[in-house]
Order: structure tokens, then sequence, then C-alpha cells
């Protein structure tokens, strides 16, 4: 009995490395989303890492998240920078609907509705562009474009991984609320524990377009041996 639980192939010792791997990721995340401008090309290196852990592919989480985060720096910044001022506007529309139509609830619940709408949108698309930085070369125009039309072609997924990420985080925070000794795993465990899981659902969705190709990528040839990012299939996701 004793010698199977220290035996650190077990199942209960690789889910304890894997919360280590965690730790070890959000340290980096954190880090590399300090100046916030590179907040999005530290969470496509994130995911790159994350899906890799899927994948059973990981080798070394700093080197694999300095690879991607070096890669995707610039298209990273793109998106980033078209993601969070779209974001301002409409939550600063969403407020001001609420003020203008103070009276008028009929226009303030169209308005708002509306606004709504858009915001789930933005959601659906801040969901999916990182990962797909971080798995498929395109361009930033192509992969903000994909990630808008796949996140509503597998709308149960990505309905799926809102509802978890959300249950994730209410649940955390009923468990940090009743038992405040878990706060600080929770601080340390971050982020990448809600990337983990959402790339359980990549994984399935990313098998429908991806198409194995030799390396490419220097880097990954010479420090794994293998596959550096995968290529997109002729543009199924545009269908």
């Amino acid at each position: 009995m004793f010698q199977g639980f220290f035996n650190y192939d077990n199942d209960v010792w690789r889910f304890v490395g894997r919360l280590a791997d965690m730790m070890v990721l959000n340290l980096l995340w954190i880090l590399f989303s300090l100046p916030i401008v590179t907040l999005g090309a530290s969470t496509t290196a994130l995911y790159y890492c994350t899906i890799k852990i899927v994948h059973e592919e990981d080798r070394g989480n700093f080197r694999m998240f300095m690879h991607s985060f070096k890669q995707n720096l610039k298209e990273g910044i793109i998106l980033w920078m078209i993601l969070l001022p779209i974001l301002v506007i409409l939550l600063l529309d969403h407020r001001f609907f609420s003020m203008i139509f103070a009276n008028n609830t009929a226009l303030r619940f169209l308005f708002r509705g509306i606004t709504d709408a858009l915001l789930l949108l933005w959601l659906f698309v801040f969901l999916y562009v990182w990962p797909l930085l971080s798995r498929f070369d395109n361009t930033w125009q192509r992969t903000l474009i994909h990630a808008l039309l796949m996140s509503i072609r597998h709308l149960p997924y990505t309905l799926g991984m809102i509802a978890a990420d959300v249950l994730l985080v209410v649940g955390s925070y009923f468990l940090i609320l009743f038992m405040p000794m878990f706060t600080p795993v929770f601080f340390v465990l971050g982020y990448p524990l809600i990337a983990w899981m959402n790339s359980a659902f990549f994984k399935r969705i990313f098998r429908l377009y991806e198409k194995k190709v030799e390396v490419r990528d220097p880097f990954e040839e010479r420090v794994y041996g293998k596959r550096g990012k995968e290529t997109e299939s002729a543009k199924e996701a545009e269908k």
C-alpha cells in the first residue's frame, strides 16, 4: 500500500505535480503581465503551456513559456490593444445607457441588452483568441476572426467553458469565505488553474483543425526535438 503511495507515477502524485506546474505558471503569468500591454502575450504563453500539459507534451514550463512569449509577443500586444479598448468602450456604454435612459425602461432595456450581447461576444473572442494564437501559425487578423467564428461554431463547448470557469470562481470564493485557510492556495494557483481546465476543452476543439507538419521552429527543434506550432487546416474555421 505505502509502496504504491510513494510511487511518483501514480495519479495522486501526478496531480500534485500538475498543481506545482500551475504555481510556476501563475508566477510567470503575473510577472510577464505586469506591464499590462503584454497581458495578451503572457496569456498566450500560459495557454501554450497548459495545452501542452493536457497533451502530455510539456517539457519544462519556464522554457515553454518563454518560447511562446517571445514568439507571439507582437501579435499578442496587437490583439490585446484591440480587445482592451473595445471592452472599456462597451463597459462605458453600459453605464451610459443606464444613466441616459434612467426614466425610460424600454429603451434602457433595449440598449443595455445590445451592449450585453456585444460584451458576451467579446468574452467569446477573449476566451478563444489566446489559445488559437498559441497553437496555430496565423496572422493576428485571421486569429481574431477565427476566435469569433469558432466560439460560435462550438457554442456548447464555449458555454461549457464559461460555466465551468464561473463555477470554479464562485466555488473558490465560498470555500475561501467559509474556510479562509485555503486563501493562499487559490492565490498561488490563480488564473492558470482556469486556463488548465479550459485547455481540456480546447484539446477537443482543436483536434478538428489540426494538421501535423514538420518542425518549422528552430527553438522547438533544438529544445524539444519535435513539432512546434501546428498549422491550421484549410480555412475550416470560416465555414
